[in-house]
C-alpha cells in the first residue's frame, strides 16, 4: 500500500442495523497500532407513506382457476412516500382462507401509468414468500426484495399482491 491510496469499504445499511467497527493502522516502517473498536447504530428514522387508492385489500385476492397455475385476480394498493426512501422489505397482513393448500404469495412494486393505475410493464421489484399454510389473521408477512427499491417523494407507486402458486 502506498501513502497516496487508502483502502475504502462501502456497505448499504438501513434502519435497525448495528455494527462493531475495528481499525488499526500500519505506518511506513511496518509498525502496527493496537486495534481501536467502536460501535455504530443506524439512527432511528420514521418513514411515512400515504395510502391512496385501493383495489380492495380483501379476502378476494388471489382467487385462482383450479385448472391453471396463474392467478386470476390480484389486489392493488397505491402508496405515495412523503420522503425519498429506499426499501428492501414490505410487511403486510394477509389471511389465507384455504384449509389445506400451501400458498406462495407474491408482492410486486410498480410505477403508476399517470392515470391512477399500475404500469404492469414497469415493475420496480418483486418478492415471494413460499409455502404459507393458513397464515393467521394476526400474523404479518414480510416480503424481502433482492435489492433495494428507490421510491421518490410525492410519486405514486403500486403494491400488487397475488398468489404465485397453490
Amino acid at each position: 500500500m502506498t501513502t497516496s491510496s487508502l483502502p475504502t469499504y462501502q456497505r448499504h445499511v438501513g434502519s435497525g442495523d448495528n455494527f462493531v467497527i475495528s481499525l488499526r493502522a500500519r505506518d511506513d516502517f511496518g509498525n502496527v497500532s493496537e486495534v481501536i473498536t467502536t460501535s455504530w447504530k443506524y439512527p432511528d428514522v420514521e418513514w411515512y407513506i400515504t395510502q391512496e387508492n385501493t383495489g380492495g385489500w380483501s379476502g378476494e385476492f388471489g382467487t385462482v382457476n383450479q385448472n391453471s397455475s396463474e392467478p386470476d385476480t390480484a389486489t392493488f394498493q397505491s402508496i405515495v412516500p412523503q420522503e425519498n426512501i429506499s426499501i428492501n422489505k414490505i410487511v403486510i397482513r394477509a389471511v389465507q382462507e384455504q384449509v389445506s393448500d400451501y400458498t406462495d404469495l407474491r408482492l410486486g412494486v410498480y410505477s403508476d401509468t399517470g392515470s391512477s393505475t399500475p404500469d404492469m410493464g414497469a415493475m420496480l421489484g418483486e418478492a415471494t414468500i413460499q409455502n404459507i399454510l393458513r397464515g393467521s389473521e394476526n400474523t404479518d408477512q414480510t416480503f424481502t426484495f433482492s435489492s433495494p427499491i428507490n421510491l421518490s417523494a410525492g410519486t405514486k407507486y403500486w403494491l400488487v399482491l397475488d398468489v404465485a402458486r397453490y
